[in-house]
C-alpha cells in the first residue's frame, strides 16, 4: 500500500514537470545558473546572466558612491523608491572600495567587484514559487526570500527574453529587499531609520561593519 502511494504521488510530480512550459523551464534554469554563479564567484557568467535595467541601476549606485557630497546623497536618497537598499549599497562601497579608484572601473568591473565581495550573496536564499509568461518578452516571477527558518518574505523578480535566453532583472527585487531590511531591524527592535540597523543587516548577513568616518565623503 505504502509503495502504491508513493508511485502515485511521483506521477503526479512527472506529469506537473511535464506540463511545465518550456519558456519557465528556461526562466528558472537562468535563476538556477544565476545563483551558481554567485555561489562560485563566476563573474563571467553572472554578467552574461543580468540585464540592462541591472546594470543601469548600478551605474547610477557607482555614480552616486564616487562622486555625491552628504547633501547631494541625501537629496538622492530622498528620490528613491529603496532608499535602504540603496544605502546599503552606496555605504558598502565606501567602506570596502576607499582606494580601488572605483570611478575609472566600468559598470562591468565594477559590478564583479560588488560579486567578489559578496554583495550579491543573498540571492542564496531566493526560491521562485512561480513564473507567469508575459508578452513582449517578459516574466514575471513570484519569489521568496528566507528571512529565517520559519519565515519568508514574498516578492517579484522580473526576467527579460534576449533572443533565446532569459535574463534577469535583479533592480526588480529591490522592493523587496527595502522590506526585508526594515523587517529585520523590526525584528531585532532597531531603528529602521538609523545606520545601527544597515549595520547589524550588514554583519548578520556574514559581511562587515561600515566605516561611519567614510560613508558620507566623496570617494577620491
Amino acid at each position: 500500500m505504502r509503495l502504491f502511494g508513493l508511485l502515485f504521488w511521483c506521477m503526479i510530480l512527472l506529469s506537473s514537470c511535464s506540463r511545465m512550459d518550456p519558456e519557465e523551464r528556461k526562466v528558472r534554469a537562468s535563476f538556477k545558473l544565476l545563483k551558481n554563479a554567485v555561489a562560485k564567484n563566476l563573474d563571467d557568467r553572472f554578467l552574461e546572466l543580468i540585464d540592462e535595467e541591472t546594470e543601469n541601476y548600478f551605474s547610477r549606485i557607482k555614480k552616486a558612491a564616487t562622486t555625491a557630497d552628504r547633501k547631494e546623497l541625501e537629496a538622492f536618497l530622498e528620490r528613491t523608491n529603496t532608499p535602504e537598499v540603496d544605502k546599503l549599497y552606496i555605504f558598502s562601497i565606501r567602506t570596502l572600495f576607499r582606494n580601488k579608484q572605483i570611478k575609472q572601473k566600468s559598470v562591468e568591473e565594477f559590478m564583479s567587484l560588488l560579486l567578489a565581495h559578496g554583495l550579491f550573496r543573498d540571492l542564496k536564499d531566493v526560491d521562485i514559487e512561480d513564473v507567469e509568461i508575459k508578452n513582449e518578452g517578459i516574466a514575471k516571477a513570484e519569489i521568496l526570500t528566507k528571512l529565517n527558518y520559519k519565515t519568508s518574505l514574498a516578492g517579484s523578480l522580473i526576467f527579460i527574453k534576449d533572443q533565446d535566453d532569459w535574463k534577469v532583472d535583479l533592480s526588480s527585487r529591490l522592493p523587496q529587499m527595502n522590506k526585508r531590511i526594515k523587517a529585520f531591524c523590526r525584528y531585532k527592535k532597531i531603528d529602521t531609520e538609523g545606520i545601527s540597523c544597515l549595520n547589524e543587516f550588514a554583519k548578520d548577513g556574514g559581511e562587515f561593519e561600515f566605516d561611519e568616518e567614510v560613508i558620507w565623503e566623496v570617494m577620491e
